[in-house]
């Protein structure tokens, strides 16, 4: 029975995306939502993620009642956009309509349509379920990628059959299904909800972001992508080499040097979240870390990477 503890139905979830390269892509989704009650009234609101590589072209919505009426219809003028993240700079923005039912049940589509460009990193998720004490009805996700570029995924949490098959002109197709999934209850001391969730992700095998080109087909080739984001980042300003090398004069072994540059580090430099399109993958140059005082998590340890060489003690720069 989906509803046993759910405070709402997922009676129908479609997402259809077409890839016509590496670059772009079409991302149309239709999404059903029945609401049985006050408790899963913030499930009837409508979110969307889009930054600088995604923009929303369409959007629809309607609600109907128990008995199936229309009762409210929904355009995309009346959608509110939010620029607000926890990072103090990012070219995420949201989309989102809040929509608080006068009576329940009450059944919500929304359907909408995503335009994606100049960079393709990895695909939307799967992810039938949003919220605790939310059911399934079914859902479904299609994906079709390029003849040269079959798309590679990961089941977490879900039983599904993954679908892939090549289509008359040679494309990728990639589907699956899902049916009956029941709610998740919500309890003390359980796990996140992330983890708990059924969920495929999707990638590229060979993907171009941002006027790079890598390859997910193993850790090492994507390993090599992000050592390549790198090149030229670790060159250090002349005053700071003397610095470095006087804050160091007295210390007997690696391992104080180590600590004398990370007191350094620590007490010259602020954490910033500064996520603006490859950056978030790509660190803020040393020189430029030096001169400005701060950097996000990559940012530093790239900057902290490249003071250990100017030492002449190697380290690995590891993305987390």
């Amino acid at each position: 029975d989906l509803r046993t503890d759910a405070y709402s139905i997922i009676q129908d979830a479609v997402t259809d995306i077409v890839c016509s390269s590496s670059t772009d892509a079409i991302q149309k989704e239709k999404r059903v939502i029945q609401v049985l009650n006050e408790k899963g009234k913030e499930d009837a609101s409508f979110v969307c993620l889009c930054d600088r590589f995604s923009s929303l072209k369409k959007f629809s919505g309607e609600v109907r009642d128990a008995s199936g009426n229309v009762i409210r219809k929904i355009k995309k003028s009346e959608l509110k956009i939010t620029e607000y993240s926890d990072g103090l700079v990012s070219d995420d923005y949201y989309y989102f309509f809040e929509y608080t039912p006068s009576r329940y049940p009450v059944t919500i589509t929304y359907e909408w349509e995503i335009k994606n460009s100049d960079g393709l990193i990895g695909y939307p998720s799967f992810v039938p379920q949003k919220s605790y004490n939310q059911s399934v009805a079914q859902a479904s996700y299609r994906i079709l990628t390029p003849a040269d570029n079959p798309c590679r995924y990961r089941a977490i949490n879900m039983q599904a059959e993954v679908s892939q098959q090549q289509t008359a002109d040679r494309n990728w197709l990639t589907e699956v299904k899902v049916q009956s999934l029941p709610a998740i209850k919500k309890e003390p001391y359980s796990p996140s909800l992330s983890e708990l969730l059924p969920r495929i992700y999707f990638t590229p095998l060979n993907f171009s972001f941002e006027r790079t080109k890598g390859s997910m087909e193993s850790w090492q080739s994507y390993g090599e992508w992000q050592y390549q984001l790198l090149s030229g980042r670790d060159q250090l300003p002349p005053t700071l080499k003397e610095e470095l090398q006087k804050r160091t004069a007295n210390c007997n072994t690696p391992y104080e040097k180590i600590a004398a540059i990370y007191q350094y580090l620590a007490s010259t430099t602020r954490y910033v979240s500064i996520q603006l399109g490859i950056g978030g993958l790509q660190p803020i140059a040393a020189a430029d870390v030096n001169r400005t005082g701060f950097g996000d998590c990559k940012g530093l340890s790239n900057y902290m990477r490249a003071m250990l060489t100017e030492l002449g003690i190697p380290s690995v720069y590891t993305v987390i």
